[in-house]
């Protein structure tokens, strides 16, 4: 009998107090295992969860969301970077999830490059510059919230 190979990524959900009611959010494996993929070609494994706090922040994991301000898909990538973004990375729609997710990492690690500080990069993903700010309510919701919301799919309670 053939076994699968054990998988280098943990699968997550998130569980989530909505209005008093805690709430399971799932993102599709494959999208888990295409982030873990990309970072692992970066060499940056060691932020996976953090990208997927970042995508639960933003998206809910919702690979169709689109915001009031046009922020689009699971990474919630402005249009106003789409032309930038289509002639560096070759994507072809912000809507696509893995375009989505590939812009994210680029702009991210950009940024986390820059600084050497990951609330820094989260502020600069955000807001689109640094300014003065060390660490602002949007990169501590992440960095201090939402990756306490992961849970491993394997420990799924119901």
């Amino acid at each position: 009998k053939e076994t699968e190979p054990e998988r280098e990524n943990t699968i997550y959900f998130v569980i989530d107090n909505v209005n008093g009611l805690d709430y399971k959010f799932y993102l599709d494996e494959e999208y888990q295992d295409y982030l873990w993929e990309k970072l692992k070609e970066k060499e940056h494994t060691e932020l996976y969860e953090l990208f997927l706090a970042l995508m639960y922040h933003e998206s809910k994991f919702n690979k169709d969301a689109v915001s009031a301000t046009h922020d689009h898909g699971l990474m919630q990538i402005n249009a106003g970077n789409e032309s930038w973004l289509k002639k560096t990375l070759g994507i072809k729609s912000l809507d696509d999830p893995y375009d989505s997710i590939d812009c994210g990492i680029y702009m991210l690690l950009n940024h986390y490059h820059k600084y050497n500080d990951i609330e820094k990069a989260l502020i600069c993903y955000h807001q689109g510059h640094l300014g003065s700010a060390t660490s602002t309510a949007y990169s501590r919701s992440i960095v201090n919230e939402d990756l306490y919301k992961l849970y491993p799919l394997e420990k799924d309670i119901e």
